[in-house]
């Protein structure tokens, strides 16, 4: 479904259904599960992730996607890892701390 083709009350709805998913939880990772949750009668959902803009770097903070096991203390790393089955480390820097914003 469209986001264009919901009504009124089915925005307000699906706004409150967010809204009680992200309360239900405490650790963030989590909440993403449930946002995601929530939003899947409305618009498919595979992933659902927390990153900020510092500067110059986008900064992962946490990550949800399907069908991949959650861990508590994961990192936003640990669980692209275990996405791709590959060792963290395997990973490199291109899902570390802070990634360069440009390119």
């Amino acid at each position: 479904m469209a986001e264009d083709s919901l009504t009124a009350e089915e925005k307000f709805r699906l706004l409150l259904a967010i809204s009680e998913a992200a309360n239900s939880r405490l650790e963030l990772s989590s909440v993403l599960e449930e946002v995601a949750a929530a939003l899947d009668p409305s618009f498919p959902v595979d992933a659902v992730a927390v990153t900020t803009v510092d500067g110059e770097f986008l900064v992962p903070h946490a990550l949800h996607i399907r069908g991949v096991e959650h861990r508590e203390g994961d990192s936003f790393a640990d669980v692209v890892a275990r996405w791709l089955l590959v060792p963290p480390e395997g990973l490199g820097a291109r899902y570390s701390k802070r990634v360069p914003l440009a390119g």
